[in-house]
Parts: C-alpha cells; sequence; structure tokens
C-alpha cells in the first residue's frame, strides 16, 4: 500500500498537516479524531495505544467532566473502528481510576461498555505488571498515613485487547509466542524518551508480534513520544502516528531517526 492511500482528499487536512512522511509510515500533527476522519476507512490492520486518562497527569491540560471524557473516547473509538478492517485488533493501555479522587469511577469497564457500544468485541484482558513480580513499580501510597484509611498504590494496569468482526488468521508464531500468550506481563516502565507517559516499546512490541505479520499496518492516535511507531519499525510494520502537540511531533522524529 502506498502512504497516499491513507488519505481521502489532501484538502480534507488542510488544518493538520502531515508533520513527517516516512519510508515505512506517516506521523500527523493534529487532533487524532479530525485526521482520522480524513483517512480511507479499513486501511489500518492493528491499533496499540494509551490515550489520556482524565487522571490530572502532567500532559493533560484541563479536567474533563464525565460527560466530556466518556464522549471523547467514543469519538476516537469510532474512528479507530472504522479505520481497522475486518478482522482488526485494538489494545488499549489504561489506568484503573479516572476523575478527581472524590469523584473518581473505575475506567476498564466504562471502557469496555463504550467500545462495545461502537462495535468492538473484547478478547482478552492483559495485566501488565511494571517493574518485577518482587518489585512492582508503583507510585506512592497516600491517604491515612500509618492508619487504617490508605489508598493503595497500584504496581500494574490493564491493558484491554478488542477485535473488530472475526478474527483473522495469518501464520506468525514466533518463539515467545506461548509464552507471551499467557499473563500477566511483567516489564517496567520507561522515562526515556522525553515524555512524561510511562509507555515502554516492549508493550505494543509485544502486541505487535502477537496479531499481525509483516508488512501490516500499525496505528496510534496518541503519538506520544513515539513509542508504538518505533515498535512497529523494528517489527517490519508500517505505522500511522497522530499527535496533536507540535513538541512531541518533533520528538517522534528524533526516537525514530535513533532507530536507522
Amino acid at each position: 500500500m502506498s502512504t497516499g492511500e491513507h488519505f481521502l482528499s489532501l484538502s480534507t487536512m488542510s488544518q493538520h498537516k502531515l508533520a513527517t512522511k516516512l519510508h515505512d509510515g506517516d506521523i500527523y500533527h493534529g487532533d487524532c479524531v479530525t485526521v482520522m476522519k480524513a483517512l480511507k476507512e479499513e486501511t489500518v490492520d492493528i491499533c496499540v495505544t494509551s490515550p489520556p486518562y482524565n487522571a490530572q497527569k502532567d500532559y493533560e491540560k484541563r479536567q474533563q467532566s464525565r460527560d466530556e471524557f466518556f464522549e471523547f473516547q467514543r469519538e476516537w473509538l469510532r474512528e479507530v473502528y472504522r479505520l481497522l478492517k475486518n478482522g482488526g485488533k485494538l489494545f488499549v493501555n489504561i489506568g484503573w481510576w479516572s476523575g478527581r479522587r472524590e469523584k473518581r469511577f473505575f475506567l476498564p469497564s466504562k471502557f469496555i461498555e463504550i467500545a462495545e457500544s461502537v462495535g468492538f468485541k473484547l478478547t482478552s484482558w492483559i495485566n501488565w505488571v511494571k517493574g518485577s513480580m518482587r518489585a512492582p513499580q508503583a507510585g506512592r501510597a497516600s491517604g491515612d498515613i500509618y492508619g487504617v484509611s490508605p489508598f493503595f498504590s497500584n504496581g500494574d494496569e490493564p491493558v484491554l485487547y478488542f477485535v473488530k468482526g472475526k478474527r483473522k488468521h495469518e501464520d506468525n508464531k514466533h518463539e515467545n509466542w506461548y509464552k507471551w500468550a499467557k499473563t500477566p506481563w511483567v516489564f517496567p516502565t520507561s522515562h526515556s524518551r522525553g515524555h512524561p507517559a510511562t509507555f515502554p516499546v516492549e508493550l505494543p512490541l509485544r502486541c505487535i508480534l502477537m496479531t499481525s505479520i509483516e508488512g501490516w499496518t500499525v496505528l496510534d492516535p496518541f503519538g506520544g513520544s513515539g513509542t508504538t511507531a518505533v515498535a512497529a519499525r523494528r517489527c517490519k510494520r508500517r505505522f500511522i502516528l497522530i499527535e496533536k502537540e507540535e513538541k512531541y511531533c518533533r520528538l517522534i522524529d528524533k526516537n525514530l531517526s535513533k532507530e536507522n
């Protein structure tokens, strides 16, 4: 597939430029929903991403209301569903909780509900243990210090695995296939790529190798530092990345150039 086949029309992308066109993928600078609306349907094989949790992270500029947050999830999931081919896969790494502490809600159950309303089918739930089983990388505990009402700190996160339509069957067995087909997945977070989100290359790399073959196209609507593109390149897959912050588009270019 040529790069140009991802476009419906370049004119529809006028306010969201194609930041970088590479031999094995495209990086778009703009709002992910708007950009995806301009891409041709059923041109993507697999999507691997970690969207903002609405959990007051440094890169989230403002706290959304619950309704705003739910509607945004529905919008971008609807576009991913449209872009995926029949049998396409979606992996979403999210947190356990979203919203302010006094009004927070359990995120995975609500996310699954929204994804299934769009048309996706939940296939598996992967627990990602950060660090090691002996010493998981959990944040600081808080609450009633040394008292009876602590807030427990999680050293793991869920990775939700969805499929559009009927699953494809291709021969992609490799030496780690049976090992990675079992959960939990245990590996550390990463802070080395210049972005506050802890999204290590190992996570998208496993998702890609387990559910695709060489030459297929991988999408990440929340490009961040380009981790998914780095993993796709290492696996000899094409990639489409979308990132709304210009500084992170430059960071993606930088991180990909190291892979050359």
